[in-house]
């Protein structure tokens, strides 16, 4: 099969806990894919819901791996799938018939969607089943089959009134009869297969009705629905489903005993309910999941028999996986006893792990077989045939005898009353055809008519409300934005108030700080007053590296006889450029410091002369400048005069100075040679 549809929805499902045959409810896992991507996944859920999802997505494909997993019978199974959306295919795709079953790992593999090959989870197998539907793989168990129905019926109710009704009534009938002729001869034509049944009056037909086996797209141009004043032909879609199920799908649902062998290899063995052996099989390195798929080929497990005493995990691990319940010796058998047990079954084994697999069968059949012979001997004294194999399914899985022949017997009348209401129902829509008057059609006609009107009235009404929803959703949206902007608004509001807030006790702090500032400001100027009246003297403080601004402070302060005074709180740090630059842009400079490396740089003419002053002889007013007073000027006048007389002064060179010494060396030159 091939996946079909520009947007593709396909929906794998997987039991995911408990099963159809146990007394719990099953849940499922499903995955649901469109177009490669997974759209929709849940676990553990009752299979109604599987349902409900399915009819809300209308998957093109639904997949299963195992049949047996939605229903214990066949009959449930029908009904089940029945109830899935009617265009979706369901797919089995652990089954074809050209190669018949496979284990899921297998057909996953091949289409490249399972790496490993460990055992998947139950939704990760139905993701992989989903994935598989995109591609449609799988054996189809239920399609779908469109026809068409066509109805041609009468215009007018055909009382025309006065002598002329009956003249009137038969023109009606011809119409009809023309028109279904009409519609038999194009269908003729196309070749597309119907059915006809047609009710006969005089002068024609009362009505008539096509089933024809085509969908209703295939009659597009061929027939249309229509009412006219003779005629009414009304053309709808009718859909069947049809159930394909194989007999090796039902011989997978017909109960079974199981013997397993586990181990490096399983033996595997499968007795029907008669005690009658169907088959054993040895699976080499292999495991519980490949023993499962080899037992599901051959039925439903009811019983899960083991010859070993304690009873192997892995038994427990198949009976779990099919909710069949466990056979465990009493006793731990022998090998002659084994072969004994097998022997008289009459069949060939092929290995020993096959002998054990079918002893642990013969065993466990052992057990029920008295309970079998009790209620074969029961069965044929009915007068009614019952399947003995579903009484034996039920004693195994703890039913009385009673019970379990009236739960076959409940099954048997509830399919006879299911196929008699059936034909009832055929029976019943026959006569009614057949015995229905022109007043009945009348007020079926209209009651539809009636019915069409009110439906008109509730789609205008729809649409109105439509409108008027979308008109409310409008205004709400419009509503929900202006609270939002009124919400923002409001909250930017009171954060600007909070900084506001902030901001003014800032600025109150500010201002109380330079209110401060202003009084100690005129302290200071009062001091300053007070010192200048004194005599004192303000003196820059210069720091280094000395730049031109500097230079203008200076200036700015004044010289004292053509001489600059300025403070440098440690004249050891002095480079010599900046005391260059002073000496270059100011000439004479006296520098105080309270330590003087050294006296003075520079000549008469242009230097800078360092004169120490004790810490205590100064008043630090600021970090620009400091306050000496008139004893300390004087103090620092002699001091600069003192260092400036013993700045060495130039020496000056007369002419006869001159003739001198050039008549000395002429005459040292002259002696020097006579020597020679």
């Amino acid at each position: 099969m091939s996946s079909q549809g520009k947007d593709l929805v396909s929906m794998g499902v997987d039991l995911y806990r408990g099963s159809p045959a146990s007394r719990l409810r099953a849940t499922y896992a499903i995955s649901i894919v469109k177009n490669g991507e997974v759209v929709y996944e849940a676990t553990d859920i009752p299979l109604a819901k599987v349902i409900r999802l399915a009819l809300e997505y209308k998957p093109g494909y639904i997949v299963l791996d195992n049949i047996y997993e939605l229903a214990r019978s066949k009959k449930e199974l029908v009904k089940i799938l029945s109830l899935f959306p009617y265009r979706s295919q369901i797919l089995l795709a652990t089954f074809s018939v050209s190669t018949g079953y496979r284990d899921i790992r297998e057909v996953a593999a091949e289409h490249g969607l399972l790496e490993s090959r460990r055992k998947p989870d139950p939704q990760t197998t139905a993701r992989i089943l989903a994935m598989l539907g995109q591609k449609g793989v799988g054996q189809a168990i239920r399609v779908w089959e469109e026809r068409t129905k066509i109805v041609i019926s009468k215009g007018r109710s055909g009382k025309a009134g006065g002598s002329s009704e009956d003249r009137y009534l038969r023109s009606l009938r011809t119409a009809v009869l023309r028109y279904v002729r009409k519609i038999k001869e194009s269908l003729d034509r196309e070749g597309i297969p119907y059915q006809l049944s047609y009710r006969k009056a005089e002068g024609g037909l009362d009505r008539a009705v096509f089933i024809v086996e085509a969908p209703r797209e295939r009659l597009a141009g061929i027939v249309k629905s229509r009412r006219g004043r003779y005629v009414v032909v009304r053309v709808k879609p009718v859909a069947r489903t049809r159930i394909l199920i194989s007999e090796d799908v039902e011989k997978r649902m017909r109960p079974i005993i199981v013997g397993i062998d586990p181990g490096a290899v399983y033996g595997i063995a499968v007795i029907d309910l008669d005690g009658r052996v169907v088959t054993t099989e040895t699976i080499r390195g292999g495991d519980v999941y490949q023993a499962i798929s080899a037992i599901i080929k051959y039925g439903t497990p009811v019983l899960v028999a083991s010859d070993k005493k304690p009873l192997p995990e892995a038994v427990r691990k198949v009976a779990a996986a099919f909710n069949a319940r466990v056979y465990e010796p009493e006793y731990v058998v022998s090998d002659a006893e084994k072969s004994t047990l097998v022997a008289s079954s009459g069949y060939r084994v092929g290995s020993i792990h096959e002998r054990d697999a079918l002893a642990a069968c013969l065993l466990a059949y052992k057990e029920y077989s008295k309970k079998f012979e009790q209620a074969e001997r029961i069965l044929e004294a009915l007068e009614i045939k019952i399947p003995s194999h579903k009484v034996k399914a039920e004693i195994i899985r703890g039913s009385t005898i009673a019970s379990s022949i009236e739960s076959a017997i409940e099954e048997m009348i509830l399919e006879m009353e299911e196929s008699f209401s059936r034909e009832i129902g055929v029976i019943q829509r026959f006569v009614r055809g057949v015995i229905e008057g022109e007043s009945k059609i009348r007020n079926l006609e209209a009651r539809i008519s009636a019915l069409l009107s009110e439906r008109q009235t509730m789609i205008d009404r729809i649409r109105e409300l439509e409108e008027e929803l979308k008109r409310i959703t409008s205004e709400y949206e419009e509503f929900k934005r202006g609270i939002k902007l009124e919400i923002e608004r409001d909250r930017l509001a009171s954060t600007l108030m909070e900084r506001l807030k902030i901001c003014q006790e800032s600025y109150r702090s500010l201002e109380e700080g330079f209110e401060e500032l202003k009084k100690d400001l005129e302290e200071l100027k009062k001091i300053i007053l007070k010192y200048e009246e004194k005599g004192y003297r303000k003196v820059p403080r210069i720091y280094q590296p000395i730049d031109s601004p500097d230079i203008d402070i200076i200036e700015k302060f004044g010289a004292m006889d053509d001489t600059y005074i300025i403070y440098i709180d440690d004249f050891s740090n002095m480079k010599r450029q900046d005391l260059e630059y002073l000496r270059e842009r100011l000439k004479r400079v006296i520098t105080l410091t309270p330590k003087c490396p050294v006296k003075y740089i520079g000549d008469r003419s242009s230097h800078v002369i360092c004169v120490e002053i004790p810490q205590e002889r100064i008043i630090t007013v600021s970090s620009r400048y400091i306050l000496i007073d008139k004893e300390a000027i004087k103090t620092i006048s002699d001091l600069y005069r003192s260092i400036y007389e013993t700045i060495p002064r130039p020496l000056i060179i007369t002419e006869e100075d001159l003739e001198k010494l050039v008549d000395e060396y002429r005459s040292s030159k002259t002696r020097a040679q006579i020597k020679e």
